[in-house]
């Protein structure tokens, strides 16, 4: 697996679920370095991932990318392209689109509960 098929692969995954879309960022001239591989957003929740070969971590700028995206309340997170890290990202992306599914629902609930 190399990481452009991680990508694509993430990419199916999310956009097969409700109430979700991930795009690759590609990156150019008006582009800030480092930004991360891919963005999902869901129920209006954003997620970054860093897409890494097995032997490579990101480099400075890309971790700085993925703290300032943290701190401004995203996730954002590096995934090896290993089967092993594929299926933890979705093990988390799945109990993070439960939670924010529940979350929806009552939401909805509530709205029309207090009318």
């Amino acid at each position: 697996m190399t990481s452009t098929t991680l990508q694509r692969r993430i990419l199916k995954y999310v956009n097969n679920q409700g109430q979700t879309k991930a795009i690759p960022i590609t990156v150019n001239q008006f582009m800030e370095r480092g930004t991360p591989d891919v963005l999902i957003v869901c129920f209006g929740f954003t997620i970054w991932i860093e897409c890494k070969n097995p032997q490579e971590e990101p480099t400075p700028i890309q971790r700085k990318r993925l703290r300032e995206w943290t701190g401004a309340g995203a996730h954002a997170w590096v995934i090896h392209d290993t089967q092993e890290d594929y299926e933890r990202f979705i093990r988390q992306f799945d109990a993070i689109y439960d939670q924010l599914l529940e979350a929806f629902n009552r939401g909805v609930r509530d709205a029309f509960n207090s009318t």
